[in-house]
């Protein structure tokens, strides 16, 4: 009943008022991370858990939540706007140029083995610089950020996301960028994927995330 009770508070809070008494109040804005507007009062601490490189399509993960609040009526339709989706290509030879050094390097190592996946990689990676050099915007000065970001394997490549967006906080201005590592303990449906790619909780298929990096930057 206390559940209930506190879902239904969620439920019918006024976007205007605190959420508590005493409590700040809540703005939700619905917006691109790579180049929502600063807010009025610009943030003390940014906390993220950007999108993986296309190993979700996050418009599907997402399809019943999109539909139950009424922000689309078809949520594939959402696909290619997602960071992270899959449905994202570009052109690869144009997008190439405007990686940073980590995320060229790890497109054209896809390249040669699926050109489609390499340009979707490519956009993703060009969608999490535009997102890190706008966040610093967000920022108040002495602002921190905090991302959380796991790598992966695709055609049998390691895509250190973590390095890639080491580099592009500090490309984009961030000063003391730490990083560190944490064991995943409690993903057990998301520990492994099968031969055809898709994520399993079969302890005998590979292990994957099996640890996820913790990112801060200062401004």
């Amino acid at each position: 009943m206390a559940q209930m009770r506190q879902f239904a508070r969620a439920w019918s809070f006024d976007s205007e008022q605190p959420c508590s008494e005493g409590g700040p109040a809540v703005q939700i804005t619905v917006a691109s991370a790579t180049d929502v507007a600063p807010p009025e009062q610009r943030l003390d601490l940014l906390v993220s858990s950007p999108p993986y490189v296309t190993s979700y399509e996050y418009a599907d993960l997402h399809q019943l939540s999109l539909l139950w609040l009424g922000y689309v009526e078809d949520h594939r339709s959402l696909r290619p706007l997602m960071v992270g989706s899959a449905s994202n290509k570009t052109n690869f030879a144009s997008s190439f140029k405007r990686l940073n050094d980590t995320g060229s390097h790890l497109s054209f190592s896809i390249y040669g083995r699926d050109q489609a996946t390499a340009a979707a990689v490519s956009k993703y990676y060009l969608d999490m610089q535009a997102a890190i050099q706008n966040s610093v915007r967000l920022l108040a000065d002495d602002g921190l950020a905090v991302f959380v970001v796991g790598n992966v394997t695709l055609k049998g490549v390691e895509m250190d996301n973590a390095r890639h967006m080491v580099e592009a906080m500090l490309d984009s201005g961030y000063r003391r960028v730490r990083l560190g590592r944490r064991a995943i303990s409690n993903k057990k449906n998301t520990s492994y994927r099968s031969t055809n790619g898709r994520l399993t909780s079969d302890p005998t298929q590979r292990r994957v995330y099996a640890h996820e990096y913790i990112l801060v930057g200062e401004k």
